[in-house]
């Protein structure tokens, strides 16, 4: 199921978005509110402090996506995809972005399933710059994502946001 998602997204991210999906500027706001967001889901301050700075050098949304791939939202049958549902929160955003609720719910934060899933849509994800973008779509994410970045790295131990990006991708890239 995790290759064939991989090749269903990628053929997503090729796609025109639609007119009404793309006058939106869902990302540039989420990025805005992204430091008191994070700080209301328990974010810990020492990071959230650094959240401005690290989007300051986010690419600009160019891709359409789904925006909430969740495990919910992708219906399986016999290990093949039979659908995928809730489209309310596609928008225009950096591919990257696609990849939150995929590693962080419809994968469990297993690396492996995620390096599938990247091979599978040819994905080409090189070390540091790729854990850089990819905490980037983490942190313009509009849900929350902190419970799941403690339980998988702690954050309480992480002293900036660089680190952040390696102890959650560094093996992935």
């Amino acid at each position: 199921m995790v290759l064939e998602l991989g090749e269903a997204v990628a053929r997503l991210h090729r796609l025109e978005a639609p007119a009404v999906v793309a006058s939106q500027e869902a990302l540039g706001r989420l990025r805005g509110e992204a430091p008191e967001r994070l700080r209301r889901f328990g974010f810990p301050s020492v990071l959230a402090d650094q959240v401005a700075d690290y989007l300051e050098e986010a690419l600009p949304a160019d891709t359409l996506v789904h925006g909430d791939l969740t495990g919910d939202h992708v219906f399986v049958r016999d290990s093949a995809i039979e659908g995928i549902i809730d489209w309310g929160d596609a928008m225009v955003a950096d591919p990257y972005y696609e990849l939150v609720p995929l590693f962080f719910d419809a994968f469990g934060a297993r690396r492996d399933r995620l390096r599938s899933f990247l091979d599978a849509y040819g994905w080409r994800a090189s070390g540091a710059e790729f854990a850089r973008r990819a905490l980037r779509a983490i942190l313009s994410f509009q849900f929350d994502t902190v419970a799941v970045m403690q339980t998988v790295v702690g954050l309480d131990r992480v002293r900036d946001l660089g680190e952040l990006a390696e102890r959650l991708f560094a093996r992935v890239g």
